[in-house]
């Protein structure tokens, strides 16, 4: 099968999708990405990247073509949008030139925004191919979960475009059973929602590791709580801090590992409240490096692992009654 994977993020970026495309690679399938230049999660251009390229590279036997962007920068705004903007026109302008001949399928991996999809939808305009999206964030739920826009009107707006993506894409796949009912809620003449659900990689397996091993000295002793992941808004870390500085003089330590952009405002918080002892920013990792998501080879191994999801954010303010 000929398969057009287009999303916005992709490696050396750390997404599930990476695997995916090793995966179809392995079962003989020909693959080729559009995608846009690697800043993510640190708003930052990747080493080696700039608007200058490259863009066109290979990945696990796929063909990947880039478009060019604007970066995130360091803080959620009008540049975080301008960044989502970017792309969409790129790669609706530039793929068809880029990503030439004929293919069976185009599949869209979508963390937020769903609107990366339109340039896909384009494609099956003029290519008259169907399109599969691969939802991982609900929209527009997710944009007044995490408080990105309170203006009804705006909601409104980006309700119906979300409706209009759903209506027009050939299946859906999300990647929870709750999500289903959000999509038809949304679109209630979406044609197929399926789950597929997100796995866990080898390497999130627990493994021995000897005590001198490099990695424990970058950790705390005695019972510390690790957060690896995206260290953004929706996150809402800043209950990871209050929590922190509730339990002050208790035998507890805290660790981040990741990048995003809250980590200035994080790290600045750690400060305030005076618990740079208890808190610690180790950066990032790449997620096979040892310092994965849940502690490879054992290096956190005396450590509770919190997993990269979403604090709600009334967790925060029913510690502040507590």
């Amino acid at each position: 099968m000929r398969i057009l994977l287009l999303t916005q993020y992709f490696w050396p970026e750390s997404f599930r999708i990476n695997d995916l495309v090793r995966a179809w690679h392995e079962q003989g399938h020909k693959v080729s990405v559009l995608t846009g230049l690697p800043n993510y999660p640190a708003g930052q251009f990747f080493p080696g990247y700039s608007w200058r390229g490259p863009y066109r590279q290979e990945f696990s036997g796929a063909d990947v073509r880039r478009v060019p962007i604007i970066s995130r920068g360091p803080h959620r705004g009008p540049r975080l949008a301008l960044n989502y903007l970017s792309f969409i026109v790129a790669a609706m302008v530039l793929g068809p030139f880029v990503v030439r001949g004929r293919y069976d399928l185009v599949f869209v991996y979508a963390p937020s925004p769903v609107t990366q999809c339109i340039p896909a939808l384009w494609l099956k305009f003029l290519r008259r191919v169907p399109v599969i999206l691969w939802l991982q964030d609900l929209w527009p739920d997710t944009l007044v979960a995490v408080g990105a826009v309170r203006s009804k009107s705006v909601v409104r707006v980006f309700h119906h475009l979300s409706r209009w993506i759903y209506r027009h894409c050939d299946l859906v796949l999300v990647q929870s059973a709750s999500f289903v009912d959000g999509v038809r809620r949304v679109c209630p003449e979406v044609r197929s929602v399926r789950v597929l659900f997100n796995w866990a990689d080898d390497y999130y397996r627990p493994e021995v590791v000897e005590p001198d091993a490099p990695e424990r000295r970058e950790l705390p002793t005695g019972f510390t709580i690790l957060f690896a992941g995206n260290l953004g808004s929706a996150q809402s870390l800043e209950t990871v801090i209050e929590a922190a500085a509730l339990l002050r003089g208790e035998p507890v330590s805290w660790v981040f590992i990741g990048d995003g952009n809250q980590r200035g405002p994080l790290e600045e918080a750690r400060r305030s409240r005076g618990l740079d002892d208890v808190i610690r920013f180790l950066g990032w990792r790449p997620p096979d490096d040892g310092f994965d998501h849940s502690g490879k080879d054992g290096a956190i191994s005396n450590a509770t692992t919190v997993q990269a999801t979403t604090f709600a954010r009334r967790s925060s303010s029913n510690i502040a009654r507590s």
